[in-house]
């Protein structure tokens, strides 16, 4: 669904299954130089309301949130701009990570519309 490397790492926001609730599940994932993967969240995969928040915004900037315990994960890509990643815990910005390459796909249509279908909610 989403791609960004930086920092010599690939991070991913993978989508399996159907349009159906119960038969999709949302994942992200970051693998190293070699490909390996060293984070993936939620583990194992579950359906995707119950670990991201999604917001497209009258912009057209997308974001998928989400929290792994007290780190929380901005998946940010503007329509205008290329995608970044930032880490905060509390209100503390641990990293705020610029891609490689633009990206522009958690805004598509597409995109928009298995979210909705799948009951992801808006950020709190």
């Amino acid at each position: 669904m989403w791609t960004c490397t930086a920092a010599h790492k690939t991070f991913s926001l993978c989508a399996q299954g159907g349009v159906a609730a119960q038969d999709a599940a949302i994942q992200y994932r970051v693998r190293d130089r070699s490909g390996k993967i060293v984070l993936r969240y939620p583990e194992p995969m579950r359906a995707p309301r119950s670990a991201f928040s999604y917001e497209c915004s009258a912009n057209g900037d997308a974001e998928v949130d989400f929290s792994i315990g007290r780190i929380g994960y901005a998946l940010v890509d503007p329509l205008r701009d290329v995608s970044f990643i930032t880490v905060t815990k509390g209100d503390k910005e641990l990293a705020h990570l610029r891609c490689a390459e633009g990206n522009q796909s958690l805004q598509l249509n597409d995109t928009i519309a298995l979210m909705h279908a799948l009951g992801v909610p808006a950020p709190h």
